[in-house]
């Protein structure tokens, strides 16, 4: 069990076939997310992962790891302060 001042890690990533699935599954084909020379002229420079999808390994880790199966969140507050790229 976790107590206050705990850390609990996750590792993953996500792969450009896998950003390109969401893509597919949300609508969102701004260009920023799978063009790279859109991208390069960018601040980013090279294709962002949906800050949306990134937040979907939430649902993985409540839902089935911790605190474990069958958990369900409620809420969720999230601010994007840095871009994430496939690996």
């Amino acid at each position: 069990m976790l107590k206050v001042d705990d850390i609990y890690e996750h590792k993953f990533s996500f792969t450009q076939e896998q950003v390109n699935k969401f893509i597919e599954i949300s609508g969102d084909n701004n260009p920023i997310h799978y063009d790279s020379t859109y991208a390069a002229t960018t601040m980013f420079k090279k294709p962002i992962i949906h800050g949306i999808f990134s937040t979907s390994i939430f649902s993985k880790v409540l839902g089935t790891i911790f605190p474990g199966n069958g958990s369900i969140y409620m809420m969720q507050q999230v601010d994007f302060l840095r871009p994430m790229y496939v690996e």
